[in-house]
């Protein structure tokens, strides 16, 4: 008598991603896996393999599974290629909320000692020195929980220019503070407190 005989297998398989992560945490990535069927295995199955996918809800901690693709694939020496490939999207909204935000709202605490009044120099440095170790100590706590790369990837960057930023803010009003004092020990004191007002406002215009 004619028969069929329909063998199926279920696996758990392991597999590593090369991932680019230039644009982490705003990335998209594709995960490929390919699964071999050799020759000799060919005689005792039926080259038209179907690819059944059975999406499972997936909590992943970086990325979010959008979609999984499928192909079968044959290479030059008559191998059967069945082709899985993941779609995923990078969890953006956790770096956004712990990240880009606070460090932001940072910089604007430190810029908003630009309007602090010329004499109040203390003030106007502690302000922006607090915003400063305040920013540092979050983008390392922020750093130890994101991907380790070799490579800067765009939170890198951002930290980076968001830390320069401020630390450049706490040079500048040195700055204005020098002039300031140096300005009020000249007879000239109205039109020196002009200037001091003037360079205070191109520095604002900077950053």
């Amino acid at each position: 008598f004619d028969a069929q005989m329909k063998c199926t297998q279920q696996l758990v398989i392991t597999f590593d991603c090369d991932l680019t992560l230039y644009r982490y945490p705003f990335d998209r990535q594709d995960c490929e896996a390919r699964f071999f069927v050799d020759s000799e295995t060919q005689g005792m199955v039926t080259k038209n393999i179907n690819i059944t996918i059975k999406k499972r809800s997936q909590d992943l901690l970086e990325y979010d599974l959008m979609d999984i693709e499928d192909s079968v694939e044959n290479d030059t020496y008559g191998n059967i290629i069945a082709v899985l490939q993941f779609k995923l999207k990078g969890k953006f909204v956790f770096h956004l909320v712990n990240a880009f935000i606070p460090t932001l709202l940072l910089y604007f605490v430190s810029y908003a000692t630009f309007f602090f009044r010329l004499e109040n120099f203390n003030e106007r440095i502690m302000t922006s020195l607090t915003a400063l170790l305040v920013m540092a100590t979050l983008i390392a706590t922020s750093s130890a929980v994101t991907v380790q790369t070799q490579y800067l990837k765009l939170i890198d960057v951002w930290y980076l220019i968001m830390i320069i930023l401020c630390f450049l803010v706490v040079i500048c009003q040195a700055i204005i503070d020098h002039l300031y004092y140096r300005c009020q020990n000249t007879p000239m004191k109205p039109m020196t407190s002009r200037i001091d007002e003037k360079v205070n406002n191109i520095f604002k215009g900077i950053f």
